[in-house]
């Protein structure tokens, strides 16, 4: 009964949100497990119809998802999904178990040959780590073992993408599963071939994850296009809900870097003589309702004048007051301090900063500068200055592109992340101020730059004061930023799949 109607939503081809209640030791795991079995198998066989009968050969690019809150259910179906297939090759052709790259890497290592001139340089390095780790017995020396291999997985991996980057990207799949310098990527990476894939089982943290591929963008599972139009199984559906509130509260912690210090970068980088040719090119074809480079050039320096950030910007608060302070920004700033006190910055000529205090605000300060006044500016600022990257971003792909199609050996095109990423190294900003500044476009690219500043619309973000002694000489302001709820997420899938809850 259960499989049917798992069947019927497969077939009827209609993206929505269906829940059903599933009484305890039905089967869920089976019942679902043998749906997809079928439905693949129902398109199989119409593919190789109409293949014999040379009628117009007919494709079904439609993906079968399933999520799962926990890891060992993923295991779990796909040992329910081995049984109904009956056929590991076919099995193996068809189904595939997103797990982490540590996972992979710590899983078949061992295995593979390398090459000795495809070896990335920590090959052995990695080898020996990962002996340790299928060698150990305990727990807590596994897990040390364990951040050591995802260390150098990340530099492994990086040297791939690098030997990879030579090749055009559209022969990169093809050189992976059938050159035998390259097969080895596949096994240890078998993320790779998701697009040929008719099954998928991965958790719902993995699926809301950045995917960083080694043959094409790298980007979420939830926005990529596997998702268009799947069947997409939810597996413990308010536990689900539950692990993807968890998600973006944690993916909001992400981000330490001083808030005020990504401004100070890019306001001091902002010279466009300082910037190549194609670059400045770019820029001058934007037309962006008037919204000239100069103008955030003139904004960018009015901020550093009006809020003195030359200087570092200290606390000099009880440890209890600081724990306490936070300036939330709903559409509105809002500061949590002692009652009837304001925050304000006030200049300290001695020590040559701005000292962050609380005072009571009946108390009138000549000089005094208004933190939540210079935090909104500096927001106000980024938010327009993003949506202004995203657009230099396309015509900065485009010059290039132009360029590159001009050239005797015509090169992959330029893509959109890629131009946004130069775009951030001309302004001279590290890795992790990047990353905020790539959530934030992306955030931008979904929102479409609303003016209609509420939580509904934008979520909310906050400011936390962070004192420590690796930076003595000054008060980090980290921002943090929720911009959704599962109750969203779960309406844009909704929207783009067929979206099968079980309770």
């Amino acid at each position: 009964m259960l499989k049917q109607y798992f069947l019927d939503i497969m077939r009827k081809e209609c993206n929505g949100l269906y829940l059903c209640e599933v009484p305890t030791g039905i089967g869920k795991s089976y019942q679902a497990a043998h749906a997809m079995e079928e439905y693949v198998k129902e398109i199989r066989e119409e593919y190789a119809k109409a293949m014999r009968q040379c009628a117009r050969t007919i494709t079904d690019e439609r993906k079968l998802i399933y999520l799962t809150p926990l890891r060992k259910n993923v295991g779990e179906e796909e040992e329910e999904l081995k049984k109904a297939y009956e056929n590991e090759e076919l099995f193996e052709k068809e189904v595939l178990h997103i797990k982490s790259n540590v996972d992979n890497i710590i899983e078949n290592l061992g295995k593979v040959t390398i090459p000795q001139d495809k070896q990335p340089f920590n090959y052995d390095e990695l080898k020996k780590q990962v002996k340790a780790y299928n060698g150990e017995s305990s727990p807590e020396i596994k897990k040390i073992w364990e951040d050591k291999v995802e260390e150098e997985e990340r530099k492994f991996r990086k040297e791939i993408k690098n030997t990879l980057s030579v090749i055009p990207a559209r022969e990169r799949l093809e050189r992976i599963k059938n050159d035998k310098q390259y097969q080895w990527i596949g096994q240890l990476y078998p993320v790779v071939f998701i697009k040929e894939k008719k099954i998928i089982l991965m958790t719902i943290s993995k699926f809301l994850s950045k995917n960083i591929s080694l043959v094409d963008k790298s980007v979420t599972f939830f926005d990529s296009d596997i998702s268009k139009n799947a069947v997409i199984f939810m597996d413990e559906f308010d536990s689900t809900k539950e692990f993807v509130r968890n998600h973006i509260i944690q993916n909001s912690f992400k981000s330490n870097d001083d808030y005020l210090d990504v401004f100070r970068q890019i306001a001091s980088n902002m010279d466009l003589t300082n910037f190549d040719r194609y670059v400045t090119e770019a820029e001058t074809r934007i037309d962006e309702d008037g919204t000239k480079y100069e103008k955030f050039c003139d904004r960018a320096k009015k901020i550093m004048e009006d809020y003195k950030l030359n200087l570092n910007y200290k606390t000099v608060l009880e440890q209890d007051d600081l724990k306490q302070l936070f300036i939330f920004h709903d559409g509105q700033i809002n500061t949590i301090c002692k009652k009837n006190f304001l925050v304000v910055g006030i200049e300290n000529m001695v020590k040559n900063r701005i000292d962050i205090q609380q005072v009571d605000e009946k108390e009138e300060i000549n000089g005094a500068i208004s933190i939540s006044a210079l935090l909104k500016d500096i927001h106000d600022f980024l938010r327009d200055f993003r949506f202004f990257l995203l657009k230099w971003a396309e015509q900065y792909a485009t010059v290039v592109n132009i360029y590159r199609q001009k050239t005797e050996t015509p090169m992959d095109i330029l893509q959109e992340d890629n131009a946004l990423s130069s775009l951030m190294g001309c302004f001279k900003l590290n890795v992790d101020q990047q990353k905020l500044v790539y959530d934030e476009a992306d955030k931008i690219k979904i929102e479409l730059k609303s003016k209609k500043e509420d939580f509904y619309q934008t979520g909310f973000e906050y400011y936390r004061f962070v004192d420590a002694d690796r930076h003595n000489h000054k008060t980090d302001i980290n921002f943090v930023s929720i911009r959704t709820t599962p109750e969203k997420i779960l309406l844009a899938m909704a929207r783009k799949a067929s979206v099968i809850g079980t309770r």
